[in-house]
This record gives C-alpha cells, structure tokens and sequence, in this order.
C-alpha cells in the first residue's frame, strides 16, 4: 500500500484456491518494491508527460569518435601480428587463463519458439541447436590450445525464465561433452514490469510479470552467484562474453584474446563497420571523454554522415556483443552496480501482456502499456582503465537471430545462409570442388561442424579425400566423416542428444 501497489493485495483476496495465493504471494515477497518506486519516481516523467517514458534528461552529452590508437582495423594488422596474437591467445586457452560467459538469458518467442533461445534449432543439415553449436566451438579452439581434456570453463547466464529448463536442456543432452563441473549456470535477476501510472503489472490471476533486468546485471549476478569466486580458483584472468543471438560469434577468439593481453587491455569489444548512416545498431563512442555505447539515434545526423579523409564513416564502430572482459574490470563493475543499485538502470517502455482483472482475461496490447527498467553492460565500461576496439568482418561473424523465420533481417533464414556461404567459403579455400550457390534452401546449403574447423582450418583433408571430385550442395562436414555426404537426409550429430547422463 505505501509503494501504490494495493491492488497486489486486492488480487489476493479474489484469488479462489490456496496454491494461487501462495504463487502470487511468493512471488510479491520476492520484489523490492522500494526500488521499484524510486526508479519510477526518478527514472520517468510527470504523468502529463509519461506517454513518452523517457528517462530525466542529462545535461548534454559530449559524443566523440573513439581515439584511433585504440582501435584494431583489419587492413593494419599484419599477418605476423595476426598470428603473434592469435599464438599469444592460445597459450591463454592453454594455460587455463580463460573462460567463457554466455548471455543466454532470452526467450525464442520472437521465433515462434516458447523455450530458452538456446535450444533453437536454425535447420541446418546437422540440426543442432545453438547450444550445441557453441559447446562445440569451445572444445575445438581448446583442441586448437593443445588442451582438448581439459574444456575452458563456461559460464552460462540465464534469467528466472529459462533457469531451470536451459539446465535440464543441458543434463539431457550429456553436457554436450563437457564436464559439468565446467559448466556453471546461473541467472540474472529480474523486476516486475510497471504500467504507466507506477503499478506492477499482472501477467496472469496469480503471477506477476517478470522480466530479465538487462545484460548490465551481468556483473553483479556473477558476484552474487559465485562465479567471480570460481574464476578466481580456476585461475581465469580473461572472459569472453558472447550473445546467444548471434550464431557466428567466436567463442574464446584466441586472436582477440591475444590483441587484448598483448596490449594491457581490460576490456576489448569487436566490432564491424557500419552499413550506412543511419543502420540501427549501438555504436562504440567516447562519451563525455568515456568509453560507452550509443544508439545510432543519439547522434545528429552531421555526425552520422561525417567521413574521415578516406572516406570512411567516423561514427562507424558497431557493436556485436563480443568481446573479452579482464578479471580485475569485472570485479570492479560488480563493486560499482552494488554500491549503486539505482542511478544505473534504464527506462524501456515496452507492449506487455497483461490480466484485466475486470475482465478476467489476459490481454495482448496494441500499443506500448507498460515499462521495463534495464541494466546495460556498456554502463560499467567507464570503469576500465582501458579499452580497445578489434574490427573483424561481419560475414564472417556476426548472423545475430532476433526476428521470426520470413523476416528480410537478422531472422534463422538469414543466418542460416550466412553460416553455408561462411563455410562454403572455407571449403572452396581448402581446395574443395562444389558445384552451386550456396543459400538458405535446404537443398543449397552447407554446413562445417564446429568440431572440425573453427576458423576454417583443417579442411585440406576434405579436399585431399575428394580429390577429382566436385561435389553437390547441400554439404554437411562431420568430424566423423571428413569425406562429405552429398545426400541431405543424411543426420550428422556429434553428440547422441539422446543420451542422458547416468
């Protein structure tokens, strides 16, 4: 009643059987209704001005270019230096120096797909989920390292959605032949969505609706889950953070690894030119002469459109949510989100289904209703002593999935002819004879496990097995069968995902 929140109470009392009061009354006690208050207080408008949701202006931001000697293009990496870092990187992996952290914590809804992102499923030939590609991606750039027994420790961040089944997913499927001992999951924490006028949202009779509270919580689930903990005894010193969206996104990159050890970086983030001026997507800037990532919104359009004197984009650094993270910097962020557990969160105003209680019906809105308050990474990045940019070609990695199969962007279609030309690519330079076009048909596609190459690497015996050959698409490559199938129907599977452990 004193945070605005009486009908909470008044729901209760309607509830008719005891297990949905108890749900309903469980999940009330677990939210910090004081918080909730003091971001809708702060973080919004007056109610005349609330249609906007926009959070309190700053005082004007001062926008800069990031400083070039900070920044890693590709046409000035040498392929000496290439292959210094990448050495460099391996001894890392080698070593026991590094782990993996996986934002994981998002729904396939947007894909049609009501469980954990993570289990999704593109159609490749092999048919393994995103999971499944990504262990493996890991227990070949551990192979690489010359330590295939011993996996890099993976972390995987979950939310209060997808906890449970993301863990059950994983125990059916053997760990996809990690230990598990290696794998620690763990979720972020979540805040109930508020309407406009302040009041928490109803999801159904007896639930609230939680969401995720943004990837910026990272830093400080990882503290209070006891991860940081375990990278200290692991004696992991970097953490390579990746997406789950993004099914081209390189795991412990020994390359980028090598660039940010090499140079005393604590944070180093990859990233890909801009399309165009004005293509959507967060940027990497100095703001108010701090690192920080912008929306392409918040610059004008003379510095969206402003080029250096070779021609290229000086706002043109996009993020691609990959990048590696220094121990100590994670600490430090962890710190600092604890010790300021307000002043960091952001205002998203969002269409939210939510229980009419009048009617007693659930209600899909036609319009934004409701508001989410969210964390984001980047917040923490003033924090670094320093930071570096590494340019990689987006083609090469970066196929995020984000929108429902049929869409024209950053859909499973998408990705998945990104992935065959990807891997075409890689077969065509080892010397292999394909005939056709790769594309996202079933009939056209072509596909490298993960286990057999990681970059491309090590397909010459493909090539030297099909010698005279030219071979058919669709194509999928085994690390069982290094002579290609050129039957689609045939099912290639690394791990049995049937097995169950004992």
């Amino acid at each position: 009643v004193n945070y605005n929140q009486a009908h909470l109470l008044i729901q209760l009392q309607e509830l008719s059987t005891t297990e949905d009061r108890e749900q309903l009354l469980q999940q009330i006690a677990t939210v910090d209704f004081e918080l909730i208050n003091f971001l809708y207080n702060k973080k919004c408008k007056n109610e005349v001005q609330i249609n906007t949701v926009e959070e309190v202006p700053k005082q004007q931001d001062k926008i800069e270019p990031f400083p070039n000697n900070q920044i890693q293009k590709i046409k000035n990496l040498t392929p000496t230096q290439r292959q210094e870092y990448r050495t460099h990187g391996l001894n890392l992996i080698k070593n026991n120096k590094v782990g993996v952290l996986l934002l994981a914590g998002g729904q396939g809804s947007r894909l049609g797909f009501e469980h954990p992102k993570g289990m999704y499923n593109i159609s490749l030939p092999s048919n393994k989920t995103l999971f499944q590609i990504f262990a493996e991606r890991i227990r070949r750039v551990a192979e690489l390292a010359g330590n295939p027994s011993k996996l890099l420790p993976w972390y995987i961040m979950t939310s209060s959605v997808n906890h449970e089944e993301t863990k059950q997913y994983f125990w059916d499927n053997n760990y996809f032949g990690f230990n598990d001992e290696y794998i620690k999951f763990f979720p972020q924490a979540s805040l109930p969505a508020i309407d406009l006028n302040g009041k928490v949202i109803l999801e159904t009779a007896s639930s609230l609706f939680m969401a995720p509270n943004g990837n910026g919580d990272m830093y400080e689930a990882l503290l209070r889950n006891g991860i940081i903990d375990d990278m200290n005894n692991k004696g992991v010193e970097y953490i390579y953070v990746v997406g789950i969206d993004n099914i081209l996104g390189k795991l412990a990159d020994p390359t980028c690894l090598g660039y940010c050890a090499k140079n005393d970086f604590q944070i180093v983030s990859k990233w890909v030119p801009k399309i165009s001026p004005t293509e959507s997507v967060g940027i990497h800037v100095l703001r108010n002469g701090q690192p920080s990532i912008i929306e392409y919104s918040e610059i004008s359009k003379e510095q969206a459109t402003e080029v250096n004197s070779e021609g290229e984009l000086v706002f043109t650094h996009s993020n691609i949510l990959n990048l590696v993270l220094r121990r100590d910097f994670i600490q430090a962020a962890a710190d600092a989100f604890k010790g300021d557990p307000e002043g960091s969160y952001h205002v998203a105003k969002k269409k939210i289904t939510y229980y009419d209680r009048e009617s007693k019906t659930q209600v899909k809105p036609t319009q934004s209703n409701g508001i989410k308050f969210e964390l984001f990474m980047f917040d923490a990045y003033p924090l670094a002593k320093s930071m570096g940019l590494f340019e990689v070609i987006r083609a090469e990695e970066f196929a995020p999935i984000k929108n429902a199969p049929g869409s024209k962007e950053d859909s499973p279609d998408t990705a998945r002819e990104l992935v065959a030309q990807l891997h075409y690519s890689w077969l065509k330079n080892a010397g292999v004879s394909i005939a056709g076009i790769p594309s996202s048909e079933a009939n056209s596609l072509c596909e490298v496990s993960p286990l057999v190459s990681y970059e491309g690497e090590g397909l010459e015996k493909v090539a030297s097995r099909n010698k005279g050959v030219e071979l058919q698409l669709p194509i999928p490559v085994s690390y069982t069968h290094l002579t290609l199938p050129t039957i689609y129907s045939v099912q290639i599977s690394v791990v049995a995902v049937s097995l169950k452990k004992k």
